[in-house]
């Protein structure tokens, strides 16, 4: 069974335009996730889902430059963008992430995959409902029900790619995992001004490579959770 990654990632946010390149100690962001991508153990391949606009040429120069695939479509109509890179590099499942999570953790990834492979499901996931951070995210979609529900799809939800899913909960084989202990207050998330300072912030503290820092040691360093954020 081939499992792989599609990752989907644009520069035009409407709250921190190009946050997906935007350069920490002269790394783009993006390559923070693919970084840890990189280290799971379930996956066969990873796939960035950009756009056609001119401002994402640089996204898809930075894929070059990294040696991951790359596929570009539309840009607000986000399922279709995954189901083209489904075409052009075709897979039994795949992990949706969003480029705004640049310390996912891989074992959570992992984890959601091998729940995936022992389970009869459509879409395993860790957000219905969600126990973990934004941030830490993980949605396994079998590939011929994602392909099967596009037409149903309105158009208000495909943005959001899984939204149909949960929606229409009844119809597909949904499993969730669950956090073993509450994240109060824990955004990991990279949506503003503010969570690019905390993102920064927990790099810095860091004194080995960010890939080995898993949630629970992220957790202790992301500022905020210092505070009794995280509890």
């Amino acid at each position: 069974m081939r499992v792989q990654a599609v990752v989907q990632a644009r520069m035009t946010s409407s709250r921190l335009p190009g946050k997906v390149l935007r350069p920490l100690d002269g790394k783009p962001m993006l390559l923070f996730l693919l970084e840890r991508i990189a280290r799971c153990s379930t996956l066969s391949g990873v796939v960035v889902a950009t756009s056609e606009q001119r401002e994402d040429d640089a996204v898809a120069e930075e894929c070059r430059k990294a040696g991951v695939s790359c596929f570009r479509g539309d840009l607000f109509d986000v399922a279709a963008r995954f189901a083209g890179a489904l075409g052009r590099y075709p897979a039994d499942a795949f992990v949706r992430v969003n480029a705004d999570s640049p310390l996912l953790d891989p074992a959570l990834i992992d984890q959601g995959v091998a729940l995936y492979r022992s389970a009869d499901a459509d879409l395993v996931s860790n957000v219905f409902p969600r126990s973990f951070p934004p941030g830490q995210s993980v949605e396994v979609i079998r590939t011929d029900t994602f392909l099967t529900a596009l037409d149903d799809m309105s158009n208000d939800v495909r943005e959001h790619v899984t939204l149909h899913f949960y929606r229409n909960a009844s119809r597909f084989r949904i499993r969730n995992f669950t956090a073993l202990r509450p994240y109060r207050g824990l955004h990991m998330a990279v949506d503003t001004e503010a969570d690019w300072g905390r993102f920064s912030s927990c790099v810095a503290a860091m004194e080995r490579p960010h890939w080995h820092y898993g949630l629970e040691e992220l957790a202790t360093l992301w500022p905020g959770a210092r505070a009794g954020e995280a509890s």
